[in-house]
C-alpha cells in the first residue's frame, strides 16, 4: 500500500511540473494549457476515481434553446403607379409654370425700380391668360380681340374674374422670360401696363409651341 501511494504521489508531481501555464505579456486571461490548483484536484480525481468534467462539452442533460421565434415581418406596400406629371413649362389646371412666375418675378422687379408696389401672382387669371394664348396658337392669329372670346374684358368677364381696372400684353417667338419682358420694357404702350399703379394682380399664360405669351393685369 505504501509504495502505491509512493507512486500515485511521483506521478502527480510529474503531471504538475510538466503542465505549467503561460500567460499573455498584457497581463489578461491566461492561454495555453489550463492548469494550476484546480487541475491539481481534478488530476486526484481522475487517478481516484476516473471521473472529471470537461469544459467544453455542455452536460447531457442540459436543455437545448428552442428556435427563437421570428419576429413577423411587415408587408410590403404594392408598387403605385407614378402620378402622371406635366411636362416642363405646360402647367396642370389651376397651377403655374416655372416660366409663368418669373416673368411676373421680373415684372415686379421693374416696378420696384419704379417705386411702384408689387402685382401679386394670381393662379385664376394666369389660367385666363393661358386660354388666351392657347387660343392664338390653335387659332393661328395674334391680336387682342379673340374670334372664340373676343375682347380681354370678354374673356375675364366670362371666366368670372372681377376687376375695376384691366389691361392686357402680349407677345410670340420670345424663348425665355427675360427675352419677353426685356421687349415689352421698351415698347411704351406694354410698358405702361406693367408699371400702371393701380393694377394689383398679374396673370401669365405661356405656350411653349410658338412662344405664345400673355399679361392679364386687374386692379
Amino acid at each position: 500500500m505504501k509504495h502505491k501511494l509512493t507512486s500515485l504521489l511521483m506521478a502527480i508531481l510529474v503531471t504538475v511540473s510538466v503542465c505549467v501555464p503561460t500567460f499573455a505579456d498584457d497581463g489578461g486571461d491566461a492561454s495555453g494549457d489550463n492548469c494550476g490548483e484546480d487541475y491539481f484536484w481534478q488530476l486526484i480525481l481522475r487517478l481516484w476515481c476516473g471521473c472529471g468534467t470537461r469544459d467544453e462539452d455542455a452536460p447531457e442533460n442540459q436543455e437545448q434553446p428552442g428556435e427563437p421565434e421570428q419576429p413577423e415581418q411587415p408587408q410590403k406596400p404594392e408598387p403605385q403607379e407614378p402620378e402622371e406629371l406635366p411636362a416642363a413649362n405646360e402647367p396642370a389646371e389651376d397651377t403655374v409654370s416655372a416660366y409663368e412666375r418669373e416673368v411676373a418675378r421680373l415684372v415686379n422687379i421693374e416696378r420696384e425700380k419704379a417705386g411702384l408696389a408689387p402685382l401679386e401672382l394670381d393662379a385664376e387669371l394666369s389660367r385666363v391668360a393661358r386660354m388666351k394664348s392657347q387660343d392664338m396658337h390653335d387659332r393661328g392669329y395674334f391680336d387682342h380681340n379673340s374670334p372664340t372670346y373676343g375682347t380681354p374684358y370678354q374673356l375675364m368677364k366670362s371666366q368670372g374674374v372681377r376687376y375695376n381696372v384691366a389691361g392686357e400684353n402680349i407677345a410670340m417667338g420670345y424663348r425665355t422670360p427675360e427675352a419677353v419682358v426685356s421687349a415689352w420694357m421698351v415698347s411704351p404702350g406694354h410698358r405702361a401696363n406693367i408699371l400702371k399703379a393701380s393694377y394689383t394682380k398679374i396673370g401669365v399664360g405661356y405656350v411653349a409651341d410658338g412662344n405664345y405669351w400673355t399679361q392679364h393685369f386687374i386692379g
